[in-house]
């Protein structure tokens, strides 16, 4: 778990985002522990952001989350502070092209012309399982949580609504703590690399957030 308000300050005074903050730092943890320097990372969109209807409080469909593709190139040598500022111009440009888009664009050119049961056939068979991707499950507020007397001290999510992929780093935030989490298909030495994974990024962040 990560103090948020920290890292938050951080980001605003480098006017950046914490999602291009998590990606530079999970991009970095995985160049270190496997030797990868050029990495794309899907990067899950709420659409719901970026409909007619954004208030908080109305019920919208659940999973309508589109995809981005985050191309990183990490150097050796480079820390957090060095990557950290060419993510965020390479996801706000992605952003003005609405990059999200294209796959829902198909989509709905298909189910115009074939059977639902068609049009899933297709896209699970086209979609390839992706071997990483980055989640943001964003803020849990604590003040609709309601179990009696008793008291919620840590929530935390880990999954994905899309297909599973081989390893995936996710995030979210509740009482402003900041918890990373994983999910991943493998073995017991998976396992543990997916363990040094996020030790490696939250050494990261604390690290960036107290760099002056």
């Amino acid at each position: 778990r990560v103090d948020s308000r920290r890292l938050q300050r951080k980001a605003q005074a480098q006017h950046v985002t914490m999602n291009a903050v998590l990606l530079s730092a999970y991009a970095l943890a995985l160049c270190a522990l496997t030797g990868e320097h050029q990495l794309v990372i899907p990067y899950q969109v709420d659409l719901r952001l970026h409909g007619p209807v954004v208030a908080t409080n109305v019920v919208q469909v659940a999973n309508l989350t589109g995809e981005m593709l985050i191309p990183l190139t990490v150097q050796d040598g480079e820390q957090l502070a060095d990557v950290v500022s060419r993510t965020q111009t390479t996801i706000s440009h992605l952003r003005e092209e609405l990059a999200y888009l294209p796959p829902l664009v198909q989509l709905s050119r298909m189910s115009r012309a074939l059977p639902p049961e068609l049009v899933r056939r297709l896209a699970g068979k086209h979609r390839a399982r992706a071997a990483i991707s980055f989640a943001n499950f964003g803020h849990i507020d604590h003040t609709r949580l309601n179990f009696g007397s008793l008291a919620v001290t840590q929530i935390y999510f880990a999954g994905a609504y899309r297909t599973m992929p081989h390893f995936q780093m996710t995030v979210s935030v509740y009482h402003d703590a900041w918890t990373l989490a994983f999910r991943m298909l493998g073995s017991e030495p998976d396992y543990q690399l997916g363990i040094k994974i996020l030790k490696n990024v939250v050494a990261q962040l604390t690290q960036w957030s107290r760099e002056a």
